[in-house]
């Protein structure tokens, strides 16, 4: 796939990571106080909005961490949710592993969704995946947006990725539940012997019981209570200095706007009062000669042209 022509933009945001969201939220609003005493604007009442969400939603954190706590042990190795899925999924192994499908149409199943049906979530992606020709349509319709107008379609892609974040108690109880589908189907088609069918839903299968399994197991891909809040933390500075990045170009476009309506204001002015303006200072020119408009000469004495001396009298 061609590479993007998306143009690069200036940041302008400088706030740092090593900062924690209270003290960035305690700086900003220091910075709109002077603003809105000195230059209100649209933008600077936006970002009090947005300071005033994220600050709420950080002190909801904690709640949220809570909740997905209260479920872990579920999760967990052991837990009833996890040694439902457990069967589920050896069921699912055994069914396929019986089936009398031969190992080269399993290949050439396998292929098959590895090369045009792979999930979206699932890495690498090649670059006629349709969730790849969307981000790419997406960022070359963007690079001929204006920076402010990126930096708003950057800030709701941020706050989409954090709400995602913020419901993953959700998202796991939809694997256990996905799991639990693609076990009755695989069933199903073991019933009726369509072992094709049986190996798809078992790859399908595979992958959800993957995300499952890595939630609690001894890898990086575990996401116990703490990991997640950390996450989730993450998620909510990125959302934080993607609104702080978005004011900032607000701020410069009706900065440039202003610019732009008084240079207006000014030309109007200029070509209404241009003639009478020109011939009136026109009185007030003076030549680097010293000439004068009426066609006299000063001298530096402010009491206009010196008178010639007469010439003496030849004898």
């Amino acid at each position: 796939m061609a590479e993007s022509y998306a143009k690069l933009c200036e940041q302008k945001s400088t706030l740092s990571p090593e900062e924690t969201i209270r003290q960035i939220l305690k700086k900003l609003k220091e910075e709109l106080q002077k603003l809105s005493l000195f230059s209100p604007s649209d933008a600077t009442k936006k970002f009090q909005t947005d300071i005033t969400f994220v600050e709420q939603e950080y002190n909801g954190l904690p709640d949220i961490v809570a909740e997905y706590e209260a479920a872990y042990p579920g999760y967990k190795q052991s837990g009833p949710q996890y040694n439902t899925a457990e069967c589920q999924w050896n069921e699912i192994q055994k069914w396929d592993n019986n089936s009398p499908l031969s190992k080269k149409s399993r290949q050439a199943i396998k292929k098959l969704r590895e090369d045009s049906y792979r999930d979206g979530t699932e890495e690498p992606l090649n670059d006629t995946h349709p969730k790849k020709i969307l981000e790419y349509s997406q960022q070359v319709f963007r690079s001929i947006k204006s920076c402010y107008d990126q930096r708003q379609e950057e800030e709701g892609e941020r706050l989409a990725e954090y709400n995602e974040e913020k419901a993953f108690k959700k998202t796991v109880e939809s694997w256990f539940t996905d799991l639990k589908d693609l076990h009755g189907q695989t069933k199903n088609y073991n019933d009726k012997k369509k072992y094709g069918s049986l190996h798809a839903v078992y790859l399908e299968a595979e992958q959800v019981w993957k995300k499952i399994h890595d939630l609690t197991a001894e890898t990086p891909a575990a996401l116990t209570p703490a990991a997640f809040k950390k996450k989730l933390t993450d998620k909510l500075w990125r959302v934080l200095q993607a609104k702080d990045e978005r004011f900032r170009w607000h701020k410069d476009w009706l900065d440039k706007q202003l610019l732009v309506t008084n240079a207006q204001t000014n030309y109007d002015t200029f070509k209404a009062n241009r003639r009478k303006d020109f011939i009136r200072e026109a009185e007030d020119v003076e030549a680097e000669d010293g000439a004068t408009t009426n066609g006299g000469y000063d001298y530096g004495t402010g009491q206009g042209p010196a008178p010639y001396a007469s010439s003496p009298s030849v004898g």
